[in-house]
Parts: structure tokens; C-alpha cells; sequence
């Protein structure tokens, strides 16, 4: 699916389907990040990013399209983290925060979830980095929310993100 749409967007400057081609890039690097392919993840990341420089105006077609790049933010910034670069992984988890304000002000459906999970992301790295009290408690407001989301909706996501939490002390010994 990617070469077909790399065509018609590259070659044939079809810009109505950059964003299709944009979802793909991430699903695949999401299923390289899976299957440990460190050597690609990242790039087919960034060449999905580099479409947004592209074309531009992708976004303005829906709240499913904000919610995509959103979670691409959010998966570039962990594996960011994960090799290391924390400057390259707040820039990320921050871009996540500022699709999902675009979101909230369209009034499109509910992301407390989603935002509160990109903000404990952010506050665990900062902790790590830079710790203080203030991070300490971004951390337990957003378990807070997590936790309230995971009992009204049900979703599996919210609780497997307070297990590893849990699991990895993120709060320490508490």
C-alpha cells in the first residue's frame, strides 16, 4: 500500500491522498516499532512527518485525521525516548498535546484519555531528566484521569498504560 500511494503522491503530485499515504507510513512504522525493527522505525516515522511539511493542509479533513497524527506524535516521541533523545521525544509528546488541542477546540468527541496519557508520558520523561515535584504531580493528575477513563469506558489501553506505570514505579515506592 505504501509504494502505490508513494506513486501517486510523489510522482503523480496527487495531493488529495497525502494524508492516506501519511497513515500508512505510521501504521507501518507502528508495526515495525512492534516487530523491534530499530533500524527503519524511526525513519519511516520521519518520512511520514515530512509529508505534513509537504502538504500542509491535510489535517482540515476530519477529527479521525487529528487522532492519527496525534498517535504518531505520541509513537515517535516513545521511541525517541527509548534511544535516548530526550529533546526529540518532549518535542513529540508536545506536538501530540498541541493536535490534541486542535481536536478539543473542534469540539470532536471526547480525548480526556488521550490527552491524559501523552501528559504522563511527558511528565514520566521529565522526570526522569529533570525531576521535581511539579512533574511528580502532572504524574499523579494524569493517573488520576486514567484511571476515571479506564472505569467509565472500559478501555484496555488506559489500563495496561496504569500497569506499566505501576509496574515500573513510575511515582516511586509511594
Amino acid at each position: 500500500a505504501v509504494a502505490i500511494y508513494e506513486n501517486l503522491v510523489g510522482k503523480q503530485g496527487n495531493s488529495d491522498l497525502a494524508f492516506d499515504l501519511f497513515a500508512a507510513y505510521t501504521r507501518l512504522a507502528a508495526g515495525l516499532q512492534l516487530a523491534g525493527e530499530r533500524s527503519v522505525e524511526g525513519k519511516t516515522y520521519d518520512q511520514a512527518f515530512d509529508l505534513l511539511d509537504r502538504f500542509p493542509n491535510i489535517l482540515k479533513q476530519g477529527s479521525d485525521r487529528i487522532s492519527t497524527l496525534a498517535t504518531a506524535c505520541i509513537n515517535r516521541g516513545l521511541l525517541a525516548e527509548r534511544d535516548g533523545d530526550f529533546e526529540k521525544a518532549l518535542q513529540f509528546y508536545d506536538r501530540a498535546l498541541g493536535v490534541w488541542r486542535l481536536a478539543d477546540l473542534s469540539g470532536e468527541g471526547e480525548i480526556r484519555g488521550d490527552v491524559a496519557r501523552t501528559r504522563l508520558y511527558r511528565a514520566h520523561l521529565l522526570c526522569q531528566h529533570r525531576p521535581g515535584p511539579e512533574t511528580k504531580q502532572e504524574m499523579r493528575e494524569n493517573l488520576t484521569v486514567l484511571r476515571a477513563e479506564a472505569a467509565r469506558t472500559g478501555t484496555a489501553a488506559w489500563t495496561s498504560i496504569l500497569e506499566l506505570a505501576e509496574r515500573e514505579h513510575w511515582l516511586g515506592k509511594e
